[in-house]
């Protein structure tokens, strides 16, 4: 074994020094800098970074035209001494090919990040230069650094340098990029008239080692120069703009958020005034209530079907009231548990029950079995997990006073908050019904009922015919087409209920991607709806913000946070971190206004925050996962959430939030 040995080479004379510039070029700072070299007739050599090169060539063109040296400092500005030799050679080869396809000329010159070049002492700093060195490099120190990049003021900046200049110091090491250079810039001059009162000439590089720039910068040959610039420089310039296209998506996915949120909350706040001034118009006594039906598909539902029925006949609901569950086809003990309730409550007052029991045909068509045996002229559908509160259904009939409206949507809540997964999908719900909901029921462009509470009018379900079976967003679809024939559709906030969301994340993609698709089938189906004449709101506003809101900015959000952490290492990240920033502060202001909109402390959306990187890209690849189903036109089939009754658990164990949970119909 030997000891490493760094060799050094270079001698200036007494009276020579070199001015050198690392981490650029800068649009703001480097162009100051080359004019006041060129003023003070000076030459200087430019460590060039390749992420930099690659955003402002034009500036390596003009350190090149104005005669200064250029060399490699690296692309990204990694610590060299940490990484591996594979990744090292290529941050140099890297940079130099881009350097060749700008300028048509090499160069030899590099200095490492992080003075590492100084006094090597680590392995991993002496491995560093070993492989520049082996690659053809001349490692290029400093013995004058006046630390320009802490910004200490333009006359501690001076007092380094003469102390330093006065040790024998050579090589000054000074920064036109990475930050504020604006001392740096206010230096300058002052160092280069110090230098001449001192007698010294400034000498580019290759004067102290003696050596052309045809060696230290050579020209590339004819073959090359056409291979860097159609082919090197063709791809730097295609990854230039892949970046620029995805700052600009960026960009505008930050301001079209930032105007849909601000008008959506808008709109949400008007609607909540117009339903303080209204409610005592709107509420209905029991005097005035009517009979209706509540039909409900049940499959393979024991585990919740009779807390659902408990709660439909516990409500305060003094009409004749009609249940009506159709087992479609349940392989479990749903059918004999739903007989066991209704041998129990055989003798509840107003309350009939009705059990048919079918094959297993899909949710639409049992829905519409159900549908086919209601006796009411208003008619709720549940889904099998949904836990009403008390007054759900008489908020849910009020609207109904208007002979126009064909359709209500209640307002779900989720009924199982308490892990993570589920307080992410209560932040997603709560903006859904408290704010994106009562701004389209302002605008009188609901896009969907929700099958888990909403009620329906029996004439325009007549009009319509059966509930339509070839989407899986059956919903959605019928909500489309009874505004289609001219049905008012509205929102009632307080017909609240909770509901069971996934407690895995298998069960939310595989629910996610169903709900996705099917919107996507919905949205192709009402195509001509879009944005065409006579469609309202509903085509000019409520089907585009789905495609922006709901599938664009979905699909894109995910794409673009990872762009923002890789520019990190691209050292692009002082440029999208505050539009990033932004992007977060939107996120949780929004879940805040809506945690105070359903009653809850706004402090809850700091969740917003671990949210954005855990919870969005899991609807990211729902998304793209959906879009690539629906453009290889691929048949899905429709998948059921597996039950595990964690609602119902969570509001047995959790006494004390009960009464949170029902705030708002008591207090209104």
């Amino acid at each position: 074994p030997r000891p490493a040995c760094v060799y050094r080479q270079g001698i200036p004379g007494p009276h020579q020094v070199a001015i050198t510039f690392d981490d650029g070029p800068d649009p703001t700072w480097t162009p100051q800098l080359l004019k006041i070299l060129k003023e003070k007739k000076v030459p200087a050599t430019f460590f060039i970074l390749g992420c930099q090169a690659q955003q402002f060539p034009d500036l390596v063109q003009r350190i090149q035209r104005d005669g200064h040296e250029f060399g490699n400092h690296t692309y990204t500005h990694e610590n060299l001494g940490e990484i591996s030799d594979e990744k090292i050679c290529l941050e140099l080869n890297a940079t130099t090919r881009l350097l060749e396809s700008i300028t048509g000329h090499s160069t030899s010159l590099f200095r490492p990040p992080y003075n590492g070049d100084g006094n090597p002492s680590t392995p991993g700093e002496l491995r560093a230069l070993q492989v520049a060195s082996e690659l053809g490099y001349l490692t290029v120190g400093e013995s004058i650094d006046p630390n320009d990049w802490e910004q200490p003021g333009v006359q501690a900046i001076m007092q380094r340098v003469k102390t330093q200049r006065a040790q024998g110091g050579s090589v000054l090491l000074l920064h036109d990029a990475g930050g504020n250079r604006s001392q740096t810039v206010a230096a300058l001059p002052k160092i280069i008239d110090y230098f001449h009162a001192r007698g010294d000439e400034i000498v580019p590089l290759s004067a102290m080692i003696d050596l052309p720039d045809d060696i230290l910068m050579p020209p590339l040959r004819k073959a090359d120069v056409t291979l860097a610039t159609r082919y090197v420089y063709g791809s730097f310039a295609t990854l230039r703009f892949l970046e620029m296209v995805a700052w600009s998506l960026l960009v505008i996915a930050t301001l079209i958020s930032l105007i849909g949120i601000l008008f959506y909350i808008g709109c949400a706040i008007r609607h909540r005034k117009i339903e303080r001034l209204k409610s005592f118009n709107l509420e209905p006594s029991p005097s005035n209530l009517v009979p209706a039906s509540v039909v409900i598909a049940a499959y393979n539902e024991e585990r919740v079907i009779t807390s659902t029925l408990e709660h439909l006949v516990n409500s305060s609901y003094n009409a004749p009231l009609e249940l009506i569950i159709v087992d479609d086809g349940s392989q479990d003990q749903t059918a004999a548990v739903i007989e066991t309730f209704i041998e129990k409550n055989r003798f509840q007052k107003n309350c009939t029950i009705l059990l048919i029991r079918q094959p297993n045909t899909g949710k639409s068509t049992a829905l519409n079995r159900a549908i086919e045996a209601a006796q009411h002229e208003l008619i709720v559908t549940l889904d099998a997990d949904t836990m009403v509160t008390p007054t759900a259904l008489q908020e849910l009939m009020a609207p109904f006073s208007d002979p126009k409206v064909g359709g209500v949507s209640g307002h779900i809540r989720v009924g199982n908050p308490q892990k993570w997964l589920g307080r992410f999908q209560q932040i997603e719900y709560e903006f859904a019904f408290e704010v994106n909901r009562r701004a389209q029921d302002l605008l009188e462009c609901i896009t969907v009922l929700p099958g888990a509470l909403s009620a329906l009018r029996a004439t325009a379900l007549r009009q319509l015919g059966p509930l339509p079976t070839e989407t899986l967003a059956e919903d959605t679809d019928l909500t489309l087409q009874l505004q289609r024939f001219g049905w008012k559709i509205t929102y009632a906030p307080l017909a609240l209920a909770d509901t069971e969301a996934p407690s895995t994340i298998k069960a939310l993609l595989s629910q996610r991607f169903r709900w996705a698709f099917g919107i996507l089938q919905c949205l192709w189906k009402h195509r001509t709806l879009l944005l065409s004449p006579g469609s309202g709101l509903l085509g000019w506003f409520a089907l585009p913000s789905i495609w922006i809101f709901q599938i664009g900015l979905i699909a894109l959000t995910p794409i673009l946070d990872i762009m923002v952490i890789c520019s990190l290492f691209w050292g692009r990240g002082s440029a999208i971190w505050p539009y990033f920033c932004i992007s977060l502060m939107l996120d949780m202001s929004l879940a805040a206004v809506a945690a105070h909109f359903a009653g809850r402390s706004a402090w809850s959306a700091w969740r917003a925050l671990p949210m954005r990187f855990l919870y969005r890209p899991l609807l990211g690849y729902i998304t793209w996962k959906s879009l690539t189903k629906a453009a290889a036109g691929s048949w899905v089939r429709w998948s059921k959430l597996e039950r595990t009754a964690a609602a119902i658990r969570e509001k047995e164990c959790d006494s004390p939030g009960n009464h949170r949970r029902w705030k708002m119909e008591d207090g209104r």
